[in-house]
């Protein structure tokens, strides 16, 4: 079957799926992730998130999962990450908590080094630039447990997260 299924969360709004693999998805406030109804016969399993979500993936390692966003492609093979791309945000940041993780920038200015492999507490941030650094990858996962964590964050940033979860907008 070709069916996908779309989840949406509205802002202020969480919401937790199981894939159809086994996968286990935390999808944060104002995001959507899409998904096929069944990985069954498929090569890959390969989603879409535009925002915010915690994977724990279902180790298979003949069918890579995949996850789309509008600036990079990421595959793994079973791993838990995090993966932050909203639109209304200038960076794509993928931190990784456990197993290992390949990121792909899709945009032409990072064709060079386009690729990197992620390792467990290690951050990567696609903005005009493509960089890894180390973190402390819990804090990237506080979210998931209705915490909020900031560490060298610029204000805008903090009061843009805040405005989503609490469904206010914030000036400032």
């Amino acid at each position: 079957s070709k069916a996908i299924n779309t989840l949406t969360t509205a802002r202020g709004q969480q919401y937790r799926v199981n894939l159809p693999d086994g996968t286990k998805v935390w999808l944060n406030d104002s995001s959507v992730l899409k998904y096929p109804a069944s990985f069954n016969a498929k090569q890959e399993r390969r989603v879409e998130l535009i925002g915010e979500a915690y994977f724990e993936v279902h180790k298979d390692k003949a069918h890579p999962f995949i996850v789309k966003t509008s600036e990079q492609e990421l595959s793994v093979l079973g791993t838990h990450f995090n993966l932050s791309s909203y639109p209304d945000e200038n960076a794509t940041v993928t931190t990784l908590l456990e197993g290992a993780v390949k990121v792909k920038a899709m945009s032409a200015q990072v064709q060079s080094h386009n690729t990197r492999i992620l390792r467990p507490g290690q951050q990567s941030v696609l903005a005009s630039s493509f960089t890894l650094r180390e973190v402390d990858a819990e804090e990237s996962i506080a979210w998931t447990k209705g915490m909020f964590m900031f560490n060298d964050e610029k204000l805008g940033t903090i009061l843009l997260k805040v405005s989503r979860w609490y469904d206010v907008n914030i000036v400032y």
